[in-house]
């Protein structure tokens, strides 16, 4: 059995990359974008009203936010710079992103309207797919440090006390914080493909919950913390799928000849 609420994810079904959204359950599909740009990583506001999300509309990936139904979407970054991975603050007061200058790319928060940019990463490596501790206080985020490696790293919100939370050769990536602030969930090719693991919010105790000859990718918590999504390409291209936090109990969501990905959690 799911958990409720609804989860919205990239497909490339009509052709392109939009943004859509169904039940946790993989019914009352629903597209909410409808362009020729590539629309991406959707992120819900805390309150589900609201949804972030990544699109190349007018050439650079800006920032953009739209109402829960696909309506009234606007860019809230300049388009100076390639924008992605937007994330919201749990008070839903600030977003926090990746931003891609002269390529490199750090991590920076700004308010809900645009405003109040700040930069909060300064490394000669890329910052990428930042994720807010349910406590407000926290980034989590991941950090190329070149070839196949990426790493997670964690810091206040204002970018201050920055520690790495995982080292080892493999690629760790796209951290995704449980609700009750305990546990991080991401995916990692320690064990050759890529594998669903979940650790201590300090980065001990690391455990690998899937295992399986395809690649599982880019988890998302449901909001009682009981089941994460996910994407794998088990059956082929890629699908989203869910399972209990153990993970046990995979069930597929999606089964599209286009790749889904990018699932995001209403709270």
């Amino acid at each position: 059995m799911t958990a409720g609420g609804r989860i919205a994810f990239t497909s490339e079904r009509d052709g392109d990359a939009e943004i859509y959204v169904m039940n946790a359950d993989g019914s009352g599909l629903e597209q909410l974008t409808d362009n020729h740009a590539t629309d991406s990583q959707p992120a819900w506001s805390p309150d589900g009203s609201r949804i972030a999300f990544a699109a190349n509309r007018e050439g650079k990936f800006r920032i953009y936010l739209m109402q829960a139904d696909g309506t009234d979407a606007k860019p809230l970054t300049d388009g100076t710079s390639d924008d992605v991975f937007p994330a919201w603050s749990p008070d839903g007061r600030r977003l926090v992103f990746a931003r891609d200058e002269s390529g490199n790319a750090d991590i920076h928060v700004m308010n809900e309207d645009g405003t109040g940019v700040v930069r909060i990463t300064r490394d000669p490596n890329n910052d990428l797919a930042p994720a807010w501790s349910p406590d407000g206080l926290r980034i989590v985020f991941d950090r190329d440090l070149g070839g196949t490696n990426f790493e997670l790293f964690a810091a206040n919100a204002d970018g201050t006390a920055e520690t790495r939370l995982t080292s080892d050769a493999a690629s760790d990536q796209s951290p995704s914080w449980s609700p009750d602030g305990s546990h991080i969930a991401f995916f990692s090719d320690r064990a050759g493909n890529f594998e669903i693991e979940v650790m201590q919010a300090d980065g001990t105790a690391v455990i690998p919950i899937t295992s399986h000859p395809g690649d599982d990718v880019e988890p998302a918590w449901s909001p009682d913390g009981t089941q994460l999504a996910f994407v794998s390409t088990r059956d082929g291209n890629e699908e989203l799928y869910v399972m209990n936090a153990d993970g046990t109990g995979v069930v597929r969501l999606t089964d599209s000849p286009a790749d889904d990905g990018g699932p995001a959690w209403a709270r």
